[in-house]
């Protein structure tokens, strides 16, 4: 991400090598998938373009933000932004976090209620090369909010959406993959819920030639609450995986 405005931004993704950005240990314990395990044996992983391999190239793209009056958007280096949990995560998504030289933060303070829901649409220019993207979306305590994330036009594209729900909090997700026929998107969106936390999610995809997505929750205290919902519709030749 490289920002070029109050209400939009760039990203793109830089070389990645095979090694993890949490550590080069945790890099060996996630081997290259095969397929005959049970998370991908529904996955045709012939045609993820090596997303599950490595992210070698980079392209870019190009991000909308349009954020309730009340939230904040920034851009940080990845360095400044360290994952919320490391729990389930799977090759695909360590890559993604290690390809993406910058993550994009939304924050919604504490206990505002938001009067409006916050967008943010990523627009893909291009099937050739992967491009990897980390957006960070931190709910803070007795907070209300609902985020909108689009996915549309061409794209490569191993994403991660990591969310921190804070205690009282109240957020909802929806997350849209609108994508070209041609695109590939492999993507993880994990959220960790304090005490008495509320989270929503709607997953939804209607475009794209392979889409495989992730929702995982983690609780860290009592009282927290979560719903996980999803819908596709694919035509012939398309493989559209929701898997949690």
């Amino acid at each position: 991400w490289s920002s070029t405005g109050s209400s939009s931004c760039r990203w793109k993704a830089l070389s990645a090598d095979m090694t993890v950005v949490e550590s080069p240990a945790q890099s060996e314990s996630l081997p290259v998938p095969t397929g005959r395990e049970e998370a991908w044996r529904f996955t045709p992983l012939r045609r993820l373009r090596g997303l599950h391999v490595g992210i070698d190239e980079s392209t870019g793209g190009s991000i909308e933000i349009n954020v309730a009056p009340e939230v904040s958007f920034t851009v940080v280096p990845r360095a400044e932004a360290a994952p919320w949990s490391s729990r389930g995560l799977e090759r695909t998504s360590a890559l993604a976090r290690q390809a993406a030289p910058t993550v994009g933060l939304l924050t919604v303070p504490t206990g505002v209620v938001t009067r409006e829901p916050s967008v943010i649409t990523f627009q893909g220019t291009g099937t050739e090369h992967a491009t990897a993207a980390v957006l960070h979306i931190d709910a803070e305590p007795f907070s209300q909010s609902t985020v909108v994330v689009v996915h549309e036009g061409p794209a490569t594209f191993a994403g991660n959406i990591e969310i921190r729900v804070g205690d009282g909090a109240q957020l909802t997700v929806l997350s849209l993959q609108k994508w070209t026929d041609d695109s590939v998107h492999v993507g993880r969106q994990h959220a960790v819920l304090g005490r008495d936390a509320r989270f929503r999610s709607f997953i939804a995809t209607f475009g794209g030639e392979v889409v495989r997505l992730v929702p995982t929750v983690e609780y860290t205290a009592p009282g927290a609450d979560a719903e996980l919902l999803g819908v596709f519709f694919a035509d012939a030749g398309q493989h559209l995986e929701h898997r949690s």
